[in-house]
Order: structure tokens, then sequence, then C-alpha cells
């Protein structure tokens, strides 16, 4: 009798019953681009890529809430998975190219100041990930696998940036908005504003 075992590979994980085979890669994240529908998707996978911002978060931003504070493009945004009006409006640092293209969507698109950017739910926002990744990856991609992408690339970032190793994930768990220190670890308030936008900027699109 065969009692030999299949071995799984070490980087699989199950998400909501499917198996994947390993993390979302930039290549997965470029073939995916490629695989979209329209810009406004495109607009999504890259947003979602540069800033590892969470559906909900990306269904709350509206027109006035995006700025230009001379070369630098950031969002103005309460970092939180519910809707919490106690929070202070946190200004988020955006790749330049990618500020150009939300400015310029926004306005194409003929969005009120009070108006959201993306005027969609959060489940078609999932939709849209999902469906980008069954076309150019075969499987079903859901929007935090963005953010694990996300925290990986800010802690490398922040290791040429501020000279700490990129073990150090504390400085992506403010970044990507976390609430608790044990999500992802607690560090990033010693980075000073330069710091902190030279990071965000240098996060590909």
């Amino acid at each position: 009798m065969n009692t030999s075992i299949t071995p799984v590979p070490l980087t699989s994980i199950t998400q909501q019953g499917r198996v994947v085979t390993g993390p979302l890669t930039q290549a997965d994240y470029e073939e995916m681009k490629r695989h979209t529908r329209d810009w406004r998707d495109t607009l999504l996978l890259m947003l979602f890529r540069a800033t590892g911002f969470r559906p909900v978060e990306v269904s709350r931003i509206l027109y006035s809430h995006l700025d230009r504070q001379g070369p630098a493009y950031l969002v103005w945004m309460r970092r939180a998975k519910k809707r919490k009006r106690d929070l202070p409006y946190e200004a988020i640092y955006l790749n330049p190219p990618l500020g150009q293209a939300l400015f310029a969507y926004a306005v194409g698109q003929h969005v009120e100041p009070d108006g959201r950017v993306f005027a969609i739910s959060t489940r078609q926002m999932e939709r849209v990930v999902g469906a980008a990744g069954l076309a150019a990856l075969g499987r079903h991609v859901m929007p935090k696998e963005f953010r694990r992408l996300y925290i990986v690339t800010v802690a490398e970032i922040a290791a040429q940036v501020v000279g700490y190793a990129p073990q150090h994930m504390e400085i992506a768990q403010k970044m990507v908005g976390h609430e608790r220190v044990n999500t992802t670890w607690d560090w990033y308030v010693m980075l000073s504003t330069d710091q902190r936008r030279a990071i965000q900027e240098r996060v590909p699109v």
C-alpha cells in the first residue's frame, strides 16, 4: 500500500474555502491591471496597491478629500473599518502619478465636491478585484491581499528611508490603518511627515 503523502506548499493559505498558493506579488498586480474592464477598475486596483486602503475607506473618499500641496498629492481620511466621527482626518500621501490620476478621474466624472470619487459599493469593489484576479491569475483575489502586499512593500521601503530593517513591521501598522498594535505592531508614531511622505511616494502604482 502506498502511504506516501503529497506535500502541500508551505505558502498555501485558505481564503474563504479557496486554496491560494502564495501571496499576491507585484507581478500578479501588474497582470491584473492588464485584465480590468475599464479605467475606473484599473484605478481602483492602483489605489488598493499603493495605499493598502480597505474598500470601506475607499468608498468614503469625497472629491473634497483630495488635496495637492506643491508637488505632493494626498487624501484626507479617517482610517478605520467602521465610521468613527471622533477620529481626526489624517493626511495620506499618494504616489504623484496616482494622485494625478485620481484628480483627473474625478474631474472627468463631474464629481461634485461633496460627492464620492468612486460611487460604487464595497461589494462591487470586491467584485472588481475578484474579476481581475480570475481573468489574470485564474483565481479570485480579495482586496485584503493588496493590504498584505502593501505592508510588505512599506516595510522594505521604510528600511531604506529610516534605516531600520524590513522586519520592523511596526512602521507599516500605522500607515495601513490598523487599530491594534498586535495586528502588525506599533511604531509609526516616530516617523516625521517628510519620512512618511517619502515612504508612501515610493510605493509602486
